[in-house]
This record gives C-alpha cells, structure tokens and sequence, in this order.
C-alpha cells in the first residue's frame, strides 16, 4: 500500500465516527531500550477501547483481538494486556506475530492509529512520514502534543462537533465567540486568546517552567480553533451541499487551514516565551538567498554584521513533526554552516539512526522535557529541553558584549 493510501485509509477510519486512539511509537516500545518487555503501549485511559473489564491494581488482564494492518495488508491475533501486578502498572498491545514489521527501530516517532471496527477487531495504521502525520492531525482534529489520548469521534474538517477541552475553557470560548466577526482570527490573534485563557485557569509560568506552558498554550489553542471552526462553518455544514465539488472545497479549506495554523502556533507560543524570558531574536528574518530560519538569536541586525563573532549566534528552527523534515534547516543560515543547528520539535520519540544522522550533521534537538522519555534511552542526553535551550542560549548570545552593527570586535 502506498503512504497516500495508507494514509487515505486510516483518516477515512478515524472519521467514520469510530472511536480510536493515536500516539507516537516511542524506543521502549520497540525493545530498544533494552526492556524485557515490548509492544505497543496503550494508555490505560484507552483500555475500555479493547475490554469492558476494569482495572485493578494487583491482577493481569488479557484480551484477544484481531487487528488488520494498513488496510488488510498484514492481519494479526494480538493480546491486549493488563499488567498489574508487583511493581507493573500498564497496558500493552502484545503478540502482533513473528516478523511483525512495525517493532522496530526505524519506526520509532512513527504514529500509530488504532480504530475500533467491532468488539474484537480493530483497524491498525502505521504513519511514517511526518507530512502524512499532519495530514492524519489534520483531518481528524487531533493535536500533536495531546497523544494517547482515546477519541470518541473524531472532529474531522465536515463535523460540526466543537471538541473542547473543558468546562472552563469552554466559558471562556464562549464568552470569546460573542464578540466574534465572520472571519476566523488569524494565528497571532488566535494564539493570544489561547494564552490568555491558559493564563486564567492554569497560571502556567513561561520562566519557572516553558516546556509546560509551551504544550499548554498550544493544546488550548488546538481546543480554541476547533471551536472557533464549529461556529465559523456551521451553517455551511449544516445545509445541503449543491455539488461534491462543493462540499470538498469547504473540506480542503478547513483541511489546509489546520495543517497551517499547527505550524504556526508552535512558532508565535515561541515567540512569547522568548520575550517572556527576554532573550532577543529575530523571527522569519531573511537571510542569504531569501532563506527564512525560523529564528536567531540574537537577532538579524547582529548574524549580517560580518564582524559579529559567530559564536556568539544561534539558530532554531520549530517543526511540530520532523521525522525525515529536520534537513531542510541545515542551510538557512550560511554563517553557521557546521555549527550547531537547533530544532524545536513536538515530535515523540526519533529512532536512533536518525538521531545518529542529525549529530553528525550538528542538529541538536529540542524537546518539551515531559517528551523525553519516549527517545532512545541512549541519545537522551543529548536532547535539550526548552528551559535548558533558553539557559544556554542567554549565555551564547552575550548581549553585554555583543559590538555595535558595523564596528570591529
């Protein structure tokens, strides 16, 4: 099967008002950790998707079910298990057969889509490409950040369901959609009154600790734009459509916005953290041959002034999913060719012979820091989490020694 259907196959299934659950396969999963015990996790919150029958600390459970593989490609008699007893509190999806081809190393950020087609059987879909995954994101009005998490019906691009994240999110939108024009807010403004609805009700400090307001800010807004959609395109999808041609213009629309608006928030919560934290920097600035980083630090001003040391500059780039992505940032900046390349992602986990790719091309990898733990145990330490990427940061770019543009060091 092809990416294109593989992923045609499990969007379709997603959104067929199937419940199902999504994650990233992580290196413990694969056994490339070295743990005794491997298979695909499953969040316990998810465990009623395969059995009815409750946890309970202190026991093991085992349920059989069928599950057919990128469209019947490959179809396996698997366990989903329960193990709760001694030290264990988890769930696995275990015995997927000898030669199961999506344990492995190479599949680790991989996502993987599991869909409920009957009591026992399930339809399973490994996404490989970190395009496709954005698409998947997409169109069933996931968030990269929020994975693992059991979704009843997904709120696809032709759904008038509104998926929010909580009652009081929900007042707050609500007041918010009062005063709403027609059009939807662009990113900047969507991002703001994310922030400020994640400031009300959780007080997430960007300072004390950014990895966690990051992932806060960008799941409210995700909650924020879906319902925003369900407002701005509710009576379109709630009349007739005259032609198909019609009804997948409003879709693509709705489609195409998402995927751009993810990356973009990504970039504009970090744009606010490093003012909160005021580290200066240039965002989307030009560099050589129109080339656009997404950031340096600590500014343009300073990367074009040829007597500025080199050093003393730094370079990030943000992808909410990077898998296969992260070469395209290794020449938007030609001073710091050979020089370390920073890469904010959303990504979690990267296989280690990708990881082992970027070290030698200089690519160090920023990650929330609640991300970590599903990269090979190996290369964690070569990770930097935002709050660490901000410290080092702060101290390479030396603004009290920085010359002035034009002037000899």
């Amino acid at each position: 099967m092809s990416r294109n259907e593989e992923l045609l196959f499990a969007a379709v299934a997603a959104c067929s008002g199937r419940p199902f659950f999504y994650k990233f396969i992580s290196a413990n999963e694969t056994g490339a950790t070295g743990a005794h015990v491997s298979g695909f996790y499953i969040p316990k919150t998810c465990w009623h998707l395969f059995a009815q029958e409750p946890l309970r600390k202190g026991t093991n459970l085992t349920t059989e079910v069928t599950i057919h593989w990128q469209g019947d490609e490959l179809i396996s008699l698997s366990h989903a298990k329960y193990y709760g007893v001694g030290t264990r509190n988890e769930c696995r999806l275990t015995r997927n057969g000898r030669g199961f081809p999506y344990l492995t190393d190479s599949h680790i950020g991989s996502m993987l889509v599991i869909v409920k087609t009957t009591d026992t059987e399930f339809a399973g879909f490994v996404i490989d490409d970190a395009d496709d995954q954005d698409d998947f994101l997409a169109a069933t009005g996931a968030s990269v950040s929020a994975h693992g998490a059991l979704i009843e019906k997904a709120v696809g691009p032709l759904s008038v369901i509104g998926q929010i994240g909580s009652a009081a999110d929900e007042s707050l939108f609500t007041s918010l959609f009062q005063g709403l024009q027609t059009e939807l807010p662009d990113t900047d403004a969507l991002g703001q009154e994310a922030r400020d609805i994640a400031r009300k009700l959780r007080h997430r400090d960007s300072v004390r600790d950014p990895d966690t307001a990051l992932l806060d800010w960008y799941d409210t807004e995700w909650n924020l734009l879906q319902s925003f959609e369900t407002s701005h395109y509710a009576k379109q999808l709630l009349n007739p459509f005259p032609s198909v041609t019609e009804l997948l213009k409003v879709a693509n629309a709705m489609l195409n916005s998402r995927k751009s608006r993810a990356g973009h928030a990504l970039e504009h919560h970090l744009v606010q953290v490093f003012a909160d934290n005021h580290i200066s920097n240039s965002h989307c600035a030009t560099t050589e041959n129109r080339k656009k980083p997404d950031f340096l630090f600590p500014g343009i001003v300073q990367y074009k002034n040829p007597h500025y040391p080199v050093e003393n500059l730094v370079v990030l780039a943000a992808k909410t999913t990077c898998k296969d992505r992260w070469r395209q940032i290794l020449n938007e900046a030609d001073r710091l060719r050979g020089r370390s390349h920073y890469l904010m992602t959303l990504q979690q986990g990267i296989s280690a012979g990708q990881l082992l790719e970027m070290q030698s091309e200089h690519v160090i990898v920023v990650s929330p820091a609640q991300f970590h733990q599903y990269y090979p145990q190996e290369w964690r330490s070569s990770l930097m989490t935002l709050k660490e990427f901000l410290e080092q940061t702060r101290t390479t770019i030396a603004p009290d020694s920085m010359p002035a543009p034009g002037s000899k060091p």
